[in-house]
């Protein structure tokens, strides 16, 4: 996970076909499906999106979520309809003038 003012950005990485040595061909990985990803923030987004190279040519595809709230904070829920090598799911959030979240 990558952070910054205004942005949250989550990297998935499809591992299920790899044997564990990081030097050797790999075999190409079966699509995951249906991820479901839960990150704590500290409001609501206004917007969530996914993109990888696998999919449209990168092009960023909006996501669906909800907010959770929970005793222990605001947590953010969506779901990567699919998943072929690597993505990135990013969250925008709004920020003020010093770079603080709204």
């Amino acid at each position: 996970m990558r952070e910054r003012p205004g942005l949250k950005l989550v990297s998935l990485i499809n591992l299920t076909a790899s044997d564990g040595c990081w030097n050797t061909p790999q075999r190409r990985p079966a699509p995951v499906r249906g991820i479901r990803l839960k990150m704590a923030v500290l409001q609501e987004p206004e917007q969530v999106y996914a993109f990888s190279p696998d999919v449209d040519e990168g092009m960023p595809v909006t996501l669906k979520y909800t907010l959770e709230k929970r005793e222990n904070g605001l947590f953010l829920c969506a779901k990567l309809p699919t998943l072929f090598n690597w993505a990135c799911i990013a969250a925008e959030f709004a920020v003020d003038a010093i770079g603080q979240g709204k």
